[in-house]
């Protein structure tokens, strides 16, 4: 069978190259739509874990965090040492970052000008990262632990610019009225993601634990990121088990959960960028199964020639859908192998994108293509069943034929 299949595609040489051709044009619109709608999930994942939410939060609270509205106010301060993030490193090789934050309210002031904003405390390994995400209009993230960085907009209200120095005011531990000076290191633009950090203002953690007038070993939140951007039940539940011999009282909160709002609007991209991968996929499988029908129709003189021959009906059907299933799984491997090549080897850097209306549309600056090899199966695997479905149907008569008939057609 795999033989006569191959013999099939070298004899009809044009026939193969049509199909060939189709497939490797399906596939490239597929690949980029889905490569498209990976980057965006992605770009918004790694900014609400790495600049909002954080993957997992340890914390210890009965009340459920919400990264957008809780503050200092609504969680319980704990003990965590830099020990405990050690053990917790050595115990689990999936985390590829660990690190304290605070997250409080607090006032800007700038000359007669002032605004509510809200803090959050991070590393300097923490701070850097978030940098990686951002776009800056001018300045860099906190260097120092007397300075602060804030957003476009932020910046215009206060009409202040980088190397300004503002007033913050908030409540400490004991209830009363911290103030501070803080140095604007940095402005970052508030397209793409960056807008749902319109809001924030990013400090060192040394010097939110001044504001806050904290000890060395309290914390507030412990974030904890993980290689891969992916959230799983095993993951939390791993975690969870492993911080029960630091402190059985924290509890594990994942991104989804903290930052539900964002988590809405991540699944509806996901969502639509399912619907458009769909719809291209459909549109694609109806046009192959189409020529496939119609190629398959016009073979009946060398199908009633097998049969001639003894060849079972089941037999043919499987032999000439394995040659069309081969053009095909090689056009969209093909494809996907190069375009997947090109996206790792060239393109991680990402590509700009000009427009300011369809940087608000991708929620992000620019696009950083993203294949996956299960998308290439996943798509493969879909082709060939709808290729093997389209003989079947083409060939359902095939049964019930006489083979004269089938060697007197003209085709």
């Amino acid at each position: 069978m795999i033989r006569l299949s191959f013999k099939n595609i070298i004899r009809k040489r044009s026939r193969a190259l049509l199909i060939f051709i189709l497939s490797v044009i399906s596939a490239f619109n597929i690949f980029t739509q889905i490569a498209q709608k990976n980057s965006v999930k992605n770009s918004l994942k790694k900014l609400i874990t790495e600049a909002i939410s954080g993957q997992y939060i340890i914390y210890d609270s009965e009340k459920n965090i919400n990264v957008l509205e809780s503050q200092f106010s609504d969680v319980t301060l704990f003990e965590w040492h830099s020990s405990d993030s050690t053990q917790l490193l050595e115990k689990n090789p999936n985390i590829k970052s660990i690190g304290r934050r605070l997250r409080f309210g607090g006032m800007l002031s700038y000359g007669e000008e002032s605004i509510g904003i809200h803090l959050q405390a991070l590393s300097q390994n923490h701070l850097q990262r978030i940098s990686n995400i951002l776009d800056y209009k001018e300045g860099s993230q906190p260097k120092k632990e007397n300075q602060i960085m804030i957003s476009e907009t932020f910046a215009d209200e206060l009409e202040a610019n980088v190397g300004d120095t503002l007033v913050v005011l908030a409540n400490n531990r004991d209830g009363y009225l911290s103030d501070n000076l803080l140095q604007v290191s940095g402005v970052f633009r508030t397209i793409g993601p960056a807008q749902f950090l319109l809001p924030i203002g990013f400090i060192h953690y040394k010097k939110g634990m001044e504001i806050l007038r904290l000890e060395d070993n309290e914390a507030m939140e412990v974030l904890v990121n993980y290689h891969t951007l992916q959230n799983t039940v095993s993951g939390a539940k791993t975690l969870k088990n492993q911080i029960s011999g630091i402190n059985p009282r924290l509890k594990i909160a994942v991104w989804e959960k903290t930052a539900p709002l964002l988590n809405s609007i991540v699944g509806v991209w996901v969502n639509a960028g399912h619907a458009i991968k769909t719809v291209f996929i459909v549109f694609s499988v109806l046009v192959l199964v189409n020529i496939i029908i119609m190629m398959t129709n016009n073979r009946k003189k060398e199908i009633g020639t097998l049969l001639a021959f003894g060849f079972r009906p089941y037999f043919i059907i499987n032999t000439i859908a394995l040659e069309y299933i081969v053009l095909i799984s090689s056009g969209i491997l093909l494809t996907g192998g190069l375009l997947k090549l090109i996206f790792d080897l060239f393109l991680q850097s990402g590509i700009p994108i000009p427009s300011e209306e369809l940087q608000a549309a991708y929620l992000s600056t620019s696009i950083s293509p993203e294949l996956y090899w299960s998308d290439i199966l996943w798509v493969m695997l879909l082709f060939g069943m709808a290729c093997y479905l389209a003989v079947l149907v083409s060939l359902r008569k095939l049964f019930h034929s006489e083979i004269t008939t089938l060697l007197r057609t003209t085709t």
